[in-house]
């Protein structure tokens, strides 16, 4: 299929404002600690579901911004770094994934954060928790399914939508890999994007991206 349909990239664009600007993916995050020299803005505490995706960003300065490093370490397995291209005297790192499923429920992550430039460098500390994976509710699974691959003439019940809340997104980023829900592709990326939990992003960005190729599909295509 040829590139997607325009209300894919809409959506994208809420989420490329949203990915590097959030502090903590996850339930909660404490307020950061920002030093104004060498250093930068870290989540002190990060709250995170086993098996479940997690961003935790970072924000970081420094006087000669091409010389700036970020070394990361005590990361759960699951998680990755990615480095931003510096901008505006500015350099954001996140760490994104998804915490194994078979990380002991309560286990907590103590990640440093070294920050260096030139003979200078800073740590910062960042405390990540991770809690036990998300329990199956097949009941509500079936509702969400249900609720997004029904054919809304009108457009989709926005609202309705929200009110399923994060609990709802693992069942909507499952059914973006279903093809037999392709008819409704459109209406579940729609719903992560309501949703507006940035964690998401690479989910959206992975399915626009990567899953149209070749010919457009005029079965699936959407006004």
């Amino acid at each position: 299929m040829m590139p997607p349909p325009a209300r894919y990239a809409r959506i994208l664009l809420v989420f490329v404002s949203l990915e590097f600007f959030v502090p903590v993916s996850g339930v909660r995050a404490s307020p950061p600690r920002h030093d104004a020299a060498l250093g930068g803005v870290v989540p002190r505490s990060v709250e995170a579901v086993a098996g479940e995706p997690t961003l935790i960003a970072g924000e970081f300065v420094a006087t000669s911004i091409e010389s700036l490093r970020v070394t990361v370490r005590g990361l759960v397995s699951g998680l990755s770094q990615v480095d931003g291209v510096p901008q505006d005297g500015r350099k954001q790192v996140r760490l994104y994934g998804s915490p194994g499923l078979a990380t002991p429920p309560g286990s907590v992550f103590a990640i440093e954060w070294k920050v260096s430039s030139g003979s200078a460098s800073r740590v910062y500390r960042t405390s990540l928790r991770v809690g036990p994976p998300l329990q199956s509710n097949p009941k509500f699974e079936e509702e969400v399914t249900r609720f997004y691959t029904v054919e809304y003439y009108h457009g989709l019940p926005r609202m309705k939508a929200r009110g399923f809340g994060r609990r709802s997104l693992p069942i909507l980023a499952r059914l973006l890999r279903d093809p037999s829900a392709k008819r409704s592709w459109h209406q579940i990326a729609a719903g992560i994007g309501l949703v507006g939990d940035p964690t998401y992003f690479d989910t959206l960005r992975s399915f626009i991206w990567e899953t149209f190729r070749g010919p457009v599909d005029s079965e699936h295509t959407w006004d």
